[in-house]
């Protein structure tokens, strides 16, 4: 009798333990064997001096005095990452006391990159199946671009700029899902989703930039209301009725809209809305050796630039880029040819996945965004072949 209701409990949540399974493991591979007495490069000690002043004071000091010395520099607003450490230390030394912040700074990126399993499931179950949710969910925590940059030790941001975009564009693929089977303007779920994704959008400007998941969002709206307007126009469908239901996705584009602006511009004042908008264009000029000096753009290692796609391939993983943009999306956009399915899909992949490729090119340090959409192409794919085996799809676009 005991093993029966554990078989029955694993074949109800094996989804669950699944994706718990990812997590550990992954937290496990990137802990078990460092054996180190320091943390493993110089941004780490920036962002554990940073999370120490907290710790020691309350707060950060106004002025870096380490920073352009001896006059010192003003400490960014993004510092987001700075207190989630400092307090998410605290916290762990009330249960382990006499932990030390270094050591506590060794398995914390280890954790943060763990738990974007959890949206990169959803990301992936929401936009195509649940198959391609673990899938997404195992390539992202395990890819080697991404492994690369969030190994135990080495606290730099990488980790929580990775897990916030993931939150993010999970809970807008929530309030977008919601608002396209809702039959009222204003649903409930929908204005709870879009709130959170502008809450966290507004965590992820206190963070690292934000411009590039704001432009990835407002594409997504634009093109997808855009498919649909010229689906029913040149199927004679009616374009009333279709703007009709475009109103709870624009409204839950212009929730998002606000709620970010309200949480950010009282912070960053308000030419925050138009540095926001420029963002992908003001990137290029960040190498430029003019304006202030010193600016370490020119001459820092990550910011040189990506090189060739080919180049740019073989860095987050020629088969993830072969899957994404040689499988994936002709099969998408075949698919969407033939029954006018997963239209949705293609357009996140296809802008997800162009955006920080161009990106990459600018600068090697942005490779580490495309990896996550790689991810999430390739677990499609994955996922598509397991259905073509086991004979639940008889054909390729469908």
């Amino acid at each position: 009798m005991p093993v029966e209701i554990n078989l029955s409990f694993v074949k109800k949540y094996w989804v669950t333990l699944t994706v718990i399974g990812i997590m550990l493991f992954s937290f496990y591979i990137r802990t078990f064997n460092f054996h180190y007495q320091y943390l493993l490069n110089v941004d780490s000690y920036w962002q554990y001096r940073y999370m120490n002043y907290i710790v020691e004071r309350g707060s950060l000091p106004p002025v870096d005095p380490l920073m352009t010395a001896p006059v010192g520099s003003p400490i960014s607003k993004m510092v987001f990452y700075h207190y989630l450490g400092a307090y998410s230390y605290m916290f762990f030394r009330f249960f382990i006391p006499g932990l030390e912040l270094w050591k506590f700074l060794v398995y914390f990126p280890a954790l943060l990159i763990s738990l974007g399993a959890i949206p990169a499931y959803y990301i992936g179950k929401t936009i195509y199946d649940k198959r391609a949710g673990l899938f997404t969910s195992f390539l992202v925590v395990f890819s080697p671009a991404i492994m690369s940059r969030t190994m135990g030790g080495d606290p730099d941001s990488d980790a929580i700029v990775l897990l916030l975009p993931l939150i993010i564009i999970a809970l807008f693929l929530f309030a977008y899902k919601r608002s396209e089977i809702c039959k009222k303007i204003f649903d409930k779920k929908v204005i709870l989703y879009s709130a959170l994704t502008g809450l966290f959008l507004a965590i992820l400007a206190y963070t690292w930039v934000s411009f590039h998941v704001a432009y990835l969002i407002t594409g997504f709206v634009f093109l997808k209301i855009l498919t649909d307007f010229l689906t029913s126009f040149f199927e004679k469908g009616d374009l009333k009725e279709t703007m009709k239901k475009q109103m709870p996705l624009l409204l839950s584009y212009l929730l998002i809209t606000v709620i970010f602006f309200l949480l950010t511009v009282p912070a960053f004042g308000i030419d925050f809305i138009a540095s926001t908008i420029k963002g992908p264009f003001s990137s290029m000029e960040m190498k430029a050796e003019t304006g202030n000096f010193p600016n370490v753009y020119v001459s820092v290692a990550e910011m040189m630039t990506g090189g060739t796609i080919r180049d740019i391939a073989q860095r987050v993983g020629v088969l993830f880029f072969f899957l994404t943009f040689v499988c994936c999306l002709p099969y998408l956009v075949g698919t969407y040819m033939k029954t006018r399915k997963h239209i949705d899909t293609a357009i996140l992949i296809l802008l997800w996945a162009g955006g920080t490729l161009y990106a990459s090119l600018v600068a090697v340090r942005f490779g580490i965004l495309l990896a996550t959409p790689l991810c999430l192409g390739s677990a499609i794919v994955l996922a598509k072949l397991w259905r073509l085996v086991l004979m639940e799809d008889k054909e390729l676009f469908e």
